[in-house]
Parts: structure tokens; sequence; C-alpha cells
């Protein structure tokens, strides 16, 4: 029937009859996943069987209309049928767009952490990192207020990543053929 085929957005309600559950299920997944699912059963094992293995963008048990409003219940659409829901905070939600800004003051709070590098941020990387790295020595020609570069080697569950003040990036597992220890760069 064509008025099976489209959305229908007026007053009819089309029904179709079934043997066994499982043709139900079969086919509402044969087609585009619909706006919204009506189902009329008062079985609860029914109701959880066919939300379980079924897509829509809502399901409505035992009614027909109320749940597009309800203001606070989220309504729309998956896949063919639209994307994206609105209605009460989940709407807002999924309308609006987030801006998250970070704003550092002049001077960081964390000295420690921005280059030149001390003797105190090389121990700190190597108590947070534990017991898989292994400090090498600081990159040569550099200066300033103690080393201004290091580079961790990590083992363990991280073996094959470097860790320098410049980037951080894994490796092939013949790292240590390819580079120099004491390389600036990975």
């Amino acid at each position: 029937m064509r008025i099976m085929q489209e959305e229908i957005f007026g007053p009819l309600l089309p029904l179709k009859s079934y043997r066994a559950l499982e043709e139900v299920v079969e086919y509402i997944k044969d087609r585009d996943q619909p706006l919204a699912l009506y189902l009329f059963t008062r079985q609860p094992e029914v109701q959880r069987q066919i939300i379980a293995q079924t897509q829509s963008g809502g399901v409505a048990i035992n009614d027909c209309g109320l749940h597009v409003a309800q203001h606070d219940l989220p309504f729309g659409g998956i896949g063919a049928s639209g994307m994206g829901h609105y209605h009460g905070h989940e709407g807002f939600l999924e309308f609006s767009k987030m801006r998250p800004i970070f704003k550092q003051f002049a001077w960081p709070a964390f000295p420690m952490f921005y280059p030149p590098y001390g003797k105190l941020h090389e121990r700190l990387m190597s108590l947070m990192l534990g017991r898989w790295a292994t400090l090498s020595a600081p990159h040569p020609g550099r200066s300033g207020r103690g080393s201004t570069g290091f580079s961790l080697r990590l083992s363990g569950p991280f073996k094959n990543t470097i860790v320098t003040n410049e980037t951080t990036k894994t490796q092939a597992s013949d790292y240590n053929a390819r580079v120099p220890a004491r390389s600036t760069s990975c």
C-alpha cells in the first residue's frame, strides 16, 4: 500500500496484521527507521522485545499522538526520518553550540610545565610516569635555567613512546635503531 511507504502526517493510522512477533520485527527492520513507532500491547515482554530489536526516532506504547505533545520528552527522528531531537532541555542542548573557552593568566600557574625545564620538572615527569619512564640526558646545545630539553623513554604498556618537551609520538618498535637517544625530534 502506498500509504505505508511514506510518512503520513495526517489523521490516518494504517494497521498491519501479523502471525508472529518476529514478522513485526523483520517488517520494521526492512525499512528506513520511522520517526515514531506506535506499539499497542499490554504485554511488558512484547514491549521490551520490540524496543530492544528495532530502531525508531521514538516509541509510543498504547498511544499514537500524545508523545509529541509531551514538552519534556525529546521528539525527533533517526536516519531518513531526521536527525536530532527537540522539546525541553534535550532540544535546547541539541540545537545549541557550547563554546568552551579556557583562559590562562599572563603568568602560568604552573611554570614548571613550561620551558625552560629544570630538574624539578624532570623528577615530576618521572614520578608521574612511574616505573615505565627512563629519563634521558638533557638535549645538547640548549641554554637557560637547568636543562631546557628532556626526553623520556617509556616501557611497559607505553613502550615505543618517546615524550619530549617538543612533541609526543608513538614510534615503530625499531625506534632505537633509527634515532639517536639524544635527538631533539621524534
